[in-house]
């Protein structure tokens, strides 16, 4: 009987904060939400919570001007610590949302329509529709009010350090790089595929109260898939980071086999990675494919060797691992113009 008074008094809690009813009977101090109790906190002059994805309670709040869906994954799975959220304002919304922060979990809002300002560690961004906002572990965070009367945004909580119990089937260097996005500084961007987005959003919204086979395979698949598509907005934005370290290595191991019929399950085993998470990441970066990169650099030493005195053409395709002379005479020519013999006249000329 204790324990159900106690997860009550969490859950009247924390619709009461949702619904922003909270004000009414609140101080002007800070406060924190901890296992449902209300303690002070330390950060001056306004007002806060502070709350992990287990004190979140699925619901549905409807009023004439606003309506909210919670849809906690914890309460249906133990693995699955996240939960997503919908709200739309049919008129101007609050002045000012709860100013709060999250103990273990990171906060991407998926702006659909409408203007919002939204504050983080003290930094004001101004988000509209399209737009995504990434707010990590630990920092106060909350929305203003604007001009906008009408508005609707997606916001997913997730704990980045219970990835492998929700992506069993992604490797730990796939998960670093989800991790690395996850608990980055705040980053805006602006999505360009952000209807790819929406319908991922309302698929896992939907699948939440639904009772179907493989139900945990299909949330997983379309959780990885959300969290991969949010990752090509960040890092198309974001080129430099945090792949330049990394991408250096690969850059350095593809000079060292240039000689070798080196593939992409031969690069992607030597760093750990799958075939398609190394192929996303290096395309983010390099903005060609490893194979199309592959080919040019090979060509490029091509062109290195037959500046050099006592190189045969007819050896280049050997020396090189191409699989035949004709396929290495078609590459040359797509990456210089001309053929082996064109390129050879023009270094003679010189």
């Amino acid at each position: 009987m204790r324990g159900y008074q106690q997860q009550s008094k969490k859950t009247f809690i924390f619709l009461m904060l949702q619904a922003h009813e909270i004000y009414d009977i609140m101080t002007k101090k800070n406060i924190v939400i901890n296992g449902g109790n209300v303690v002070n906190d330390k950060t001056p002059d306004r007002k806060g919570v502070e709350y992990c994805n287990s004190e979140f309670a699925s619901s549905i709040i409807q009023t004439k001007d606003q309506y909210r869906q919670y849809a906690n994954f914890l309460e249906k799975d133990p693995s699955f610590d996240f939960q997503l959220s919908y709200v739309k304002f049919h008129t101007k919304p609050p002045s000012d949302s709860i100013y709060h922060k999250h103990r273990s979990s990171s906060e991407m809002m998926y702006i659909l329509h409408g203007n919002q300002t939204f504050e983080i560690d003290e930094v004001k961004y101004r988000v509209s529709g399209g737009d995504i906002l990434l707010s990590p572990p630990g920092l106060w965070h909350g929305g203003q009010n604007t001009q906008e009367e009408k508005g609707d945004f997606y916001y997913l909580n997730i704990n980045p350090a219970k990835l492998t119990e929700m992506l069993p089937h992604t490797n730990a260097n796939e998960r670093q790089v989800l991790s690395r996005m996850l608990m980055s500084s705040p980053v805006q961007i602006h999505c360009s595929h952000s209807e790819k987005l929406r319908g991922l959003l309302d698929n896992l919204l939907e699948l939440h109260s639904t009772s179907c086979s493989f139900w945990r395979l299909r949330v997983q698949n379309i959780l990885c898939e959300l969290l991969l598509s949010t990752a090509d907005a960040v890092y198309a934005d974001h080129l430099d980071e945090p792949f330049s370290p990394f991408m250096q290595k690969v850059y350095a191991y593809i000079e060292e086999h240039l000689t070798e019929k080196l593939t992409v399950g031969e690069l992607a085993a030597h760093f750990g990675y799958s075939n398609t998470a190394l192929q996303y990441i290096f395309k983010g970066n390099a903005h060609r494919t490893i194979h199309e990169y592959i080919l040019y650099r090979k060509i490029e030493f091509a062109k290195t060797m037959l500046a050099n005195e006592g190189t045969e053409p007819s050896e280049l395709w050997e020396v090189l691992s191409f699989s035949s002379a004709d396929y290495f005479q078609k590459v040359f020519k797509r990456y210089t113009g001309m053929t082996v013999t064109q390129y050879q006249d023009t270094l003679y000329k010189k």
